[in-house]
């Protein structure tokens, strides 16, 4: 078993943003590889894979898989278009459901004590 250092750790939180303990047990499960550990927290954590497959390459390990050139200048500016289009949509529909709620306070109006 590999020795697992405090440097080892803080660089798989820094890459994975995984609680401490996760990336210290995803370290020694991996014997010290590093990419390795950062496999197992994916699983895990069920996070996935998402990635631009070309025909020359496998789509092995890739949840979702977005078929394209991924040598070509124009398909990339493309793919990166389209996700920032995705968030700024994201971010106007959050906005949205923000703002939509209405009035916040009601007024009560108290009857007259006799």
């Amino acid at each position: 078993m590999a020795e697992i250092s405090a440097s080892m750790v803080k660089a798989l939180r820094d890459k994975t943003d995984a609680p401490m303990m996760e990336c210290k047990k995803a370290l020694a499960e991996a014997g010290g590889d590093l990419a390795k550990a950062e496999e197992i927290l994916r699983v895990k954590l069920g996070i996935p894979v998402i990635g631009v497959v070309d025909t020359n390459h496998s789509p092995e390990g890739v949840a979702y898989v977005i078929p394209g050139n991924d040598d070509s200048n124009r398909a990339i500016r493309l793919y990166v278009r389209g996700v920032a289009d995705a968030v700024l949509e994201g971010r106007q529909d959050s906005l949205k459901e923000v703002t939509r709620g209405g009035e916040e306070f009601v007024e009560v109006e108290e009857a007259e004590e006799a």
